[in-house]
């Protein structure tokens, strides 16, 4: 699927907002091979199965489905609504993915993908067409990243690997040279959670690195307390844990 994303990022009718987003591509493998094996009529419906059951296993896990190019997909998690672990919810759908298709076979043949995720700030906005669509260099980093997974495997880059927090097992791939990128690129290979059970979101007890600021919020509850009402403004980034911050605050 490394030819299939010309032109993301380059439309000069373009209005929206930037935000940080996860961004997952999924591409079935060998589907050229398959069109000219297949009947056109069977090849139609292997790739709208293909399609459907990706639809919903990441929308099972909030992710939004940007585009849908034949034998490939472009998702993304992190808007409208951002979740702690939205990275967490991308490798586990594509994971889910990967083993589903294992056990799928459709007219005899065996499916797999590949896929690759990236974070990164992309704007999003509404494209010449009217449809919904992201731009930006991310978009285009998650598709190198795709092009160079192994088939039934996913690659993660830094920024994604950092938010999992210990959670997978994943190898060093090393760093890359891919295509249209400037710098080289340190990718990983998420083998499996390191745990069956999977936390829609992230609780108090998995709050880290914020003793300063949990420590800020209770000061200004105890002058509040004193002095009488206060408004608190809670800033950042989608993932940096601002749900998590709060809700140990409340806890």
């Amino acid at each position: 699927m490394n030819d299939k994303v010309q032109g993301e990022g380059t439309s000069s009718d373009v209005s929206g907002e930037s935000r940080q987003l996860q961004l997952v591509f999924v591409d079935l493998v060998g589907s050229t091979e398959l069109s000219s094996t297949m009947e056109a009529e069977d090849f139609a419906a292997l790739l709208l199965m293909f399609q459907d059951l990706s639809r919903r296993i990441f929308s099972s896990f909030g992710g939004q489905v940007s585009n849908v190019m034949g034998d490939g997909l472009l998702i993304y998690f992190g808007y409208p609504q951002a979740h702690e672990n939205d990275a967490e919810r991308a490798v586990r759908a594509s994971l889910n993915l990967i083993a589903a298709l294992r056990q799928l076979h459709s007219h005899d043949v065996s499916l797999s993908a590949r896929v690759g995720i990236h974070s990164g700030t992309v704007v999003i906005g509404d494209d010449a067409s009217g449809g919904g669509a992201i731009f930006g260099e991310a978009v285009n980093v998650a598709a190198r990243i795709e092009g160079a997974a192994e088939a039934g495997t996913v690659l993660v880059s830094d920024p994604i690997l950092a938010q999992l927090r210990d959670k997978y097992v994943a190898q060093d791939q090393g760093e890359h040279n891919l295509r249209g990128l400037r710098d080289l690129l340190r990718l990983h290979r998420v083998v499996r959670p390191r745990s069956a059970h999977f936390a829609p979101t992230i609780t108090p007890a998995q709050l880290f690195g914020r003793d300063e600021q949990r420590a800020q919020l209770n000061n200004l509850w105890d002058r509040a307390c004193r002095d009488g009402p206060l408004a608190v403004t809670v800033m950042g980034e989608p993932g940096m844990g601002k749900t998590s911050l709060l809700s140990a605050f409340h806890s």
